[in-house]
């Protein structure tokens, strides 16, 4: 089997990462039981494992030994087996792309420790997925981290549950999240290397036109085979009743945070 060019898809959490992983791998035909394969993100050995990178899976003992703290990432699911994580270096994710047989894979700002330089460093296809209603995105991120919901909605839940929503919180996270984003759009907006793609758009059917698909396929080096297909992911809102929702529907703070194109 020919090996599949793959793309890095960069984001923040809560971004739509899984969404558009889910589509291109659809699109690519790399399915399993009519489902597709996620690149995912490097959060585990199974993905290291999948992308036949399990040397760079390694100890924190041995990163601590070997490398400086801006040098390794260590990951934050601990397995049984001890604390893992990975190199960081200017040269790594043309070495995983290298040796991936999926479309894309993602990889988040935190994982690369907000710097820049370790996408500067990439000379392969970048996907930067930006969230415009950052507002939204910080929502949803304290859902993860204040309730029990599964980080990704597959099916209608039949009783949402109940939360109160700390403002102050999504605020906190509003501002964080804009200056990540900002910062390496700014950084890498020159590399000829990297294409901008929105939230608000790719979650839309009509904006997969012909001509997207084909400047996809252009972009990413692939020759799509399913080009309709769509992810069988649900919004994370339908899942929840916030009880103090109108203190959410602030235009003020939602047009402060929006980043636009």
């Amino acid at each position: 089997m020919n090996k599949l060019n793959t793309s890095v898809i960069f984001s923040i959490q809560r971004s739509g990462t899984t969404f558009l992983d889910q589509k291109l791998n659809g699109m690519s035909g790399n399915l399993w039981r009519s489902e597709p394969r996620q690149g995912g993100e490097p959060l585990s050995l199974e993905f290291f494992q999948k992308h036949n990178i399990e040397d760079c899976y390694l100890p924190t003992a041995q990163l601590e030994a070997e490398c400086t703290e801006s040098n390794f990432k260590i990951l934050l699911n601990k397995q049984e087996h001890g604390e893992h994580g990975f190199k960081l270096n200017r040269q790594f994710l043309n070495e995983w792309c290298e040796s991936s047989n999926y479309p894309c894979f993602n990889i988040m700002a935190n994982q690369i420790l907000r710097r820049p330089e370790y996408l500067e460093g990439c000379d392969k296809p970048i996907i930067f997925l930006i969230r415009k209603n950052q507002w939204r995105r910080a929502m949803s991120s304290w859902v993860m981290e204040n309730t029990e919901l599964p980080a990704h909605i597959h099916k209608p839940i039949d009783q949402p549950i109940e939360v109160i929503m700390n403002k102050q919180s999504v605020i906190w996270e509003c501002e964080d999240g804009v200056q990540v984003v900002l910062k390496f759009k700014e950084s890498i907006q020159h590399m000829p290397n990297v294409k901008f793609l929105y939230y608000e758009d790719i979650c839309r059917k009509e904006y997969w036109t012909n001509n997207l698909v084909q400047e996809m396929e252009n972009f990413m080096g692939l020759n799509f085979c399913d080009k309709d297909f769509w992810p069988k992911l649900l919004p994370t809102r339908r899942a929840i009743n916030i009880l103090n929702s109108d203190e959410f529907k602030d235009q003020e703070l939602i047009d402060k945070y929006w980043i636009g194109e």
